[in-house]
């Protein structure tokens, strides 16, 4: 497996994660939705997650392995330490980001992980307030309302972007 097949698979574990975060269903269709795919590329991505033992196919449903989900939290951890990291310590403007984070989610090792953590104080949740999986300080994301569903005019606290 090259490095770019490397990454691109962990992309697409990455995209199940937080659609199973959003409550979206766990499908090909609204995976290819999420990610700006296609259908055909998605379809034969998936193929050879389920090839690697990292996804398998119940109907039309897709499910992670023990090894896919493990890999899939340990990308979001550290996308989410890596956007802290970037906005709070290096001044990377808030916008950016999570573009810079696609990238070093990659690298960051478990070492380096366990210093971001320390460094940060384990945050609860990422800066755009989506929670950090494994962190201490637990966010609770329940009772939110989606600001499509707000009354024009209502005055309100944005606590989370996806």
């Amino acid at each position: 497996m090259t490095l770019e097949d490397r990454h691109q698979s962990a992309d697409y574990l990455e995209a199940l994660y937080e659609l199973l975060e959003e409550g979206f269903p766990p499908v090909q269709a609204e995976l290819s939705r999420w990610m700006g795919l296609s259908r055909p590329t998605v379809s034969e991505h998936v193929k050879r997650l389920v090839a690697d033992g990292l996804l398998r196919q119940d109907g039309r449903e897709l499910r992670f392995t023990a090894t896919g989900q493990r890999m899939a939290i340990t990308l979001v951890r550290r996308h989410r330490l890596a956007e802290h990291l970037l906005i709070d310590v290096i001044g990377l403007p808030w916008h950016e980001a999570h573009a810079e984070a696609e990238r070093w989610e990659k690298v960051i090792s478990g070492a380096v992980e366990d210093r971001l953590v320390a460094i940060l104080g384990d945050p609860g949740a990422c800066p755009h307030g989506n929670p950090i999986p494994g962190s201490a300080n637990e966010v609770d994301v329940t009772g939110l309302v989606a600001l499509k569903d707000v009354e024009p005019g209502s005055t309100v606290v944005l606590r989370r972007l996806t």
